[in-house]
């Protein structure tokens, strides 16, 4: 890790730290930033706004949400499963999408995103990028507004507040928006805190917070 300019590596062993190093200046109060290490968080998120009524099920189609897409016929088949699980058909558009310092990028990233052409058939190809990560961040956004709260207050809410966890920095675009696919600056141990939630299907001392169904 230090070879590769890691700044910490952390270990837990049934929920205990057993392992913990840090590479100076880093300490365990860095923030690092976790790129798309927070694609991660929204799997759940959906799950949680499954829960709440906010969304029938993954396999809700997009255009439900957003009626732009109701007219196109391969846009109108688009998940949110498909969404999440980056074989939407979306085009990339990494000069304008990606990164959180290129002077390219489309000053609101979500309404973007939401204009991107399909290349390929909804459902069929697998291809990394972040344009469906800002779309679903439009999706939440707007299911959302009711109860003025942005994608990132509902993720603290539900999620990261529960089971204790801060976060940094979050990266957010010129209109406000936080970056869905790599905003996120975590601590090691809040990082490893999230990744022991996952691993115990969205319970957290006693407590099932998210549905193991939905969590798996």
């Amino acid at each position: 890790s230090a070879r590769h300019a890691g700044a910490s590596v952390l270990v837990l062993h049934h929920g205990k730290i057993v392992f913990e190093r840090y590479e100076s200046p880093a300490t365990a109060a860095t923030a690092t930033h976790t790129h798309s290490g927070t694609k991660g968080f929204w799997g759940p998120v959906i799950a949680a706004m499954i829960e709440d009524g906010l969304v029938a099920s993954l396999d809700e189609r997009a255009s439900v949400t957003l009626p732009e897409w109701k007219d196109d016929s391969r846009k109108r088949a688009i998940t949110l499963r498909q969404l999440l699980e980056l074989n939407a058909g979306l085009a990339q558009d990494i000069v304008a999408l990606q990164g959180d310092a290129r002077s390219t990028l489309a000053p609101d990233l979500y309404a973007h995103a939401i204009t991107l052409p399909v290349v390929t058939e909804p459902g069929q190809r697998f291809v990394y990028g972040p344009s469906c990560y800002y779309v679903l961040g439009e999706i939440m956004k707007r299911k959302l507004a009711p109860q003025k709260k942005t994608p990132l207050d509902d993720l603290q809410a539900r999620i990261l507040k529960p089971i204790g966890v801060e976060t940094g920095k979050w990266v957010h675009d010129q209109s406000g928006n936080p970056h869905i696919p790599n905003g996120a600056w975590m601590t090691a141990r809040n990082w490893a805190r999230f990744g022991q939630f996952m691993l115990q299907e969205g319970a957290w001392e006693g407590k099932q917070l998210v549905s193991r169904e939905l969590m798996r």
